[in-house]
């Protein structure tokens, strides 16, 4: 779930939204919402935050992951990341998130 204010913390499990659409083009992708039609141009490592958001991790476990990938990762990426979850959250394009206690 998300803590007071709905944000998206270290400790929540989001999942993309199934109805979402990602269309992966050279240099990112399209994120598509059919049921608004809402469009969002992503990176490739928004991409990969994506891929890796599947209601099984925790934000922590996806930024984790994201570490062993992306070797040199600067202080700010933690913040960078729950930032990215949370805009999504905002354009309804993550859900069933819950609570690890």
């Amino acid at each position: 779930m998300s803590n007071e204010t709905g944000a998206i913390i270290l400790s929540s499990t989001p999942a993309l939204n199934p109805a979402m659409v990602i269309r992966e083009e050279e240099d990112g992708a399209i994120l598509y919402d059919p049921d608004t039609g809402a469009v969002r141009i992503i990176n490739p490592t928004a991409v990969a935050i994506c891929k890796l958001l599947d209601g099984r991790r925790t934000m922590a476990q996806v930024i984790e992951a994201l570490g062993e990938r992306y070797e040199e990762m600067d202080d700010n990426a933690a913040d960078q990341v729950l930032a990215l979850a949370n805009s999504l959250y905002g354009i309804g394009a993550l859900g069933a998130m819950e609570e690890i206690g």
